[in-house]
């Protein structure tokens, strides 16, 4: 996780993809965190296994 936040704050990414939402964190506010981190880097998560894509408009289930 430390690299990937790494390469969000240096623009190295514009996308991160996880199997699904709790590999990103086991708490909601942890994972909430994390999100907003990424949307306000423009940076887009995908969960593969929960069908969710989240980026700066919000979330979409595909």
């Amino acid at each position: 996780m430390e690299k990937v936040t790494q390469a969000v704050l240096v623009g190295e990414v514009d996308m991160v993809l996880v199997n699904s939402i709790d590999r990103i964190g086991r708490e909601w506010g942890m994972t909430q965190a994390y999100i907003d981190l990424l949307t306000q880097h423009k940076v887009k998560l995908l969960c593969i296994r929960d069908r969710l894509l989240f980026d700066k408009q919000g979330v979409t289930c595909f």
